[in-house]
């Protein structure tokens, strides 16, 4: 059964095309449609709601959770990659990887 938040109505998913786009934030965004339950939903809304968050800050949160998980995500990568690599090594690897980006800036 729908459920009306302020002036948007749910179905226990969260539809992006119901927010409007960030103007000058995200200029080059794309819509998405995504599904959740009916506890994420509630428990969005809430943590929004205490921080006088706007419509358009569902967007922003979402993007900055997903920003963070492929961080992470990527860091445990390498970690696992570099686990068996020396300390001397890794620097190494790191000062090379440091000098090269300075050089082709």
């Amino acid at each position: 059964m729908p459920t009306r938040h302020g002036s948007v109505t749910t179905q226990s998913a969260l539809t992006v095309d119901a927010i409007p786009p960030i103007i000058g934030v995200m200029e080059d965004s794309v819509r998405w449609t995504i599904r959740v339950s009916p506890e994420t939903d509630q428990a969005v809304r809430l943590y929004l709601g205490r921080r006088g968050a706007r419509r358009a800050d569902l967007s922003r949160l979402i993007e900055e959770a997903l920003r963070a998980q492929i961080f992470e995500k990527t860091v445990e990568r390498v970690k696992r990659r570099t686990a068996r690599v020396g300390y001397a090594q890794l620097k190494a690897i790191v000062r090379e990887a440091v000098q090269y980006a300075r050089r082709t800036r």
